[in-house]
This record gives C-alpha cells, sequence and structure tokens, in this order.
C-alpha cells in the first residue's frame, strides 16, 4: 500500500478554498469540524491510522477511492460554509 488518504486533501482543499479571505473564525472553525466530521472514522481514516502505527505492510489496508463528495462538482454545489 501507499500514497496518502485521497479524501484528507480534497477536504483541506476545500476548506482553503472556503476560508482564504474569510474574516470570521467561528465560520472557519465550524467548516473545519464539519469537514473533520465527514473524515473520522471511516476507512481511509483507518487505513492512515494503521500505517502510522506502524502496522507491517501485509496488515494494511488499501485506500478506498476518493468519495464523490469530494469531486469539484460538489464543491460548486456545497453550500457557502460546507
Amino acid at each position: 500500500p501507499g500514497g496518502s488518504p485521497p479524501d484528507s486533501p480534497a477536504a483541506v482543499k476545500r476548506l482553503l478554498d472556503a476560508t482564504y479571505c474569510e474574516a470570521d473564525d467561528r465560520r472557519k472553525l465550524h467548516l473545519e469540524t464539519a469537514l473533520q466530521r465527514r473524515l473520522l472514522g471511516g476507512w481511509n481514516q483507518l487505513a492512515s491510522a494503521a500505517r502510522g502505527l506502524g502496522a507491517p505492510p501485509l496488515l494494511q489496508p488499501s485506500f478506498a477511492a476518493r468519495s464523490d463528495e469530494w469531486l469539484a462538482e460538489a464543491d460548486a454545489e456545497a453550500p457557502p460554509f460546507l
């Protein structure tokens, strides 16, 4: 197994795009919380944890494909705070 979890970079990009010029810290934290809730506890988070904890490569699960919710179309349709 190799690479990085495919959903994490997409979530970071969405957070950066949505908050780059945002002055409201509450809104930024709300968005970050919502994105983290989507990521935590999923298959890719489990795969990352196994790798980070030093599981042997044979026991490391592969990352799942990026979820459709992270596609550019989903970004365009996402509410302004998500």
